[in-house]
This record gives C-alpha cells, sequence and structure tokens, in this order.
C-alpha cells in the first residue's frame, strides 16, 4: 500500500472532508480513513477501500471502533457484512449521538 494519498479518488476525498488529503497517510490514518469511509461513503469509496486495505485491517477497526464516531445503522451494516458483534457497552460507546445520552 502506497503512503502517498495525495490522489485519493474524489469519493473517498468527500468522506474526508475536515482533513488535508496531502498529510493523510494510508498507513498511519487507516483507522481514521476506513471509519470515515464505512460511516460516510459511497459504494465507489468502499471499493477503494476494499482494494486499499485487507479484511483484516477493517475487521480490527469494526473490533475497536472510535467512540462517539459511528452512526448506528453504518456500524450495525458493517458488523453484520463482517459476521461480527460487539458488546453492547463498546456497541453504544461507539455511537454519534446528538443531544444527551440516556443511561439505564
Amino acid at each position: 500500500m502506497s503512503k502517498n494519498s495525495s490522489e485519493l479518488p474524489i469519493e473517498v476525498r468527500a468522506c474526508l472532508w475536515s482533513y488535508d488529503p496531502a498529510r493523510l497517510d494510508l498507513k498511519r490514518d487507516r483507522r481514521e480513513i476506513i471509519t470515515q469511509v464505512l460511516n460516510y461513503g459511497t459504494w465507489s469509496a468502499v471499493k477503494w477501500l476494499r482494494t486499499t486495505y485487507t479484511d483484516e485491517e477493517l475487521r480490527e477497526v469494526l473490533r475497536q471502533p472510535a467512540r462517539g464516531r459511528w452512526f448506528k445503522t453504518s456500524l450495525n451494516f458493517w458488523l453484520l457484512q463482517f459476521n461480527m458483534t460487539l458488546p453492547p457497552e463498546l456497541l453504544q460507546r461507539a455511537l454519534f449521538h446528538i443531544g444527551p445520552v440516556k443511561t439505564a
């Protein structure tokens, strides 16, 4: 995998709107890139992701999802696609919430 990310496809750049593509490193920043593309990406962006990173790299990001970064539908979809489950507390911690979070 090339470290050069300056030639990211436009579909992938759209998922990384708050980042300078020239400063992204495909290896160093893979968790952020994978999270953003799986959350916001078009089918074309996901196809690029699947050719750029291994399934194991994608699974690792899903196993330890970034706190407060995931939409529930996106995370659930990708967990289903990779036949994975997360403990409920880890799943809840990973979800992006607008407004107060209800706790039991």
